[in-house]
């Protein structure tokens, strides 16, 4: 992920997907935690971010109140419950 876009609301900000000519070699140094608004569902956020890029991956999290997504590159983040 290499850009972060605020939404045309000013509310935000969102992620915004930009695909690179890189190929990951490395842990991300940074990782990034999504925490939707209070009164968001969950599982349509992860639709969300999944119609911009994104998929669902499995590290081993079993049941955790998180979901990991990856961007396009495979940069993994986290989809946590809404705050």
């Amino acid at each position: 992920m290499t850009a972060i876009d605020h939404s045309a609301k000013g509310v935000g900000p969102y992620p915004q997907f930009i695909c690179t000519p890189d190929v990951k070699t490395v842990w991300n140094r940074v990782h990034l935690d999504v925490r939707p608004c209070p009164g968001d569902d969950l599982k349509a956020e992860a639709a969300r971010l999944r119609t911009l890029g994104a998929t669902a991956i499995d590290l081993g999290q079993n049941d955790v109140p998180w979901t990991v997504l990856a961007d396009p590159e495979g940069n993994e983040f986290c989809l946590l419950a809404p705050g």
